[in-house]
C-alpha cells in the first residue's frame, strides 16, 4: 500500500495541475492507462529477485538506471547500472539512450524517487519497474556493488 500511494499521489497532483492549465487531456489519459493497467505487484522488483535474475545470466534483458547523485553513484552502484540523475531522466538525450524493448529497473536510495520515475517512464511507453527499497534494500540483500563513474 505504501508504494501505491507513493506512485499515485504525485501523479494525481501532476494531472490536476496540467488540467488546470488546459494541457492535460493527453497526460490524464496516460495516467489513467498507467493506473488501470498497473499489475498487483505495482511494478516493483525485490532486491533478492533482481540479484537472482542477474546471477542467472539473463541480465541482458534489463537496463538498470541509477537516479542518485553522482557522488552516491560513484561510491557504490549495481554493476552495469547507468547513471541518469533524476532531474535529467526525461530529457530528450536521456530518453534516446533508453531502449524501448528492454525492461528498465530504476534505482534510488529508498525506492521513493524511483517510483516517481517508474510511473513517468511507463506513461511514456517504456517498461519500467522500481527496485523495492532502493539501494538500501540492495545492500541489505547482499547485492554486489562497484564504485567509480561509468562512462557511456
Amino acid at each position: 500500500m505504501r508504494y501505491h500511494l507513493l506512485v499515485v499521489i504525485p501523479y494525481v497532483i501532476l494531472v490536476q495541475g496540467c488540467l488546470h492549465h488546459g494541457s492535460g487531456r493527453t497526460l490524464q489519459r496516460a495516467a489513467h492507462i498507467y493506473l488501470s493497467t498497473t499489475p498487483e505487484d505495482l511494478r516493483i522488483v525485490s532486491a533478492p529477485a533482481l540479484i537472482e535474475h542477474l546471477a542467472s545470466g539473463k541480465g541482458r534483458d534489463l537496463v538498470i538506471v541509477d537516479t542518485r547523485s553522482a557522488p552516491e553513484y560513484e561510491a557504490g552502484h549495481i554493476p552495469g547500472a547507468l547513471h541518469i540523475p533524476f532531474r535529467a531522466a526525461a530529457e530528450r538525450d536521456t530518453l534516446e539512450r533508453l531502449p524501448k524493448g528492454r525492461r528498465i529497473v530504476i534505482v534510488c536510495k529508498s525506492g521513493h524517487t524511483a517510483s516517481m520515475l517508474n510511473a513517468i517512464y511507463n506513461m511514456m511507453g517504456y517498461e519500467a519497474v522500481t527496485l523495492k527499497d532502493g539501494m538500501k534494500g540492495w545492500q541489505e540483500a547482499g547485492g554486489p556493488l562497484v564504485s567509480g563513474l561509468r562512462i557511456e
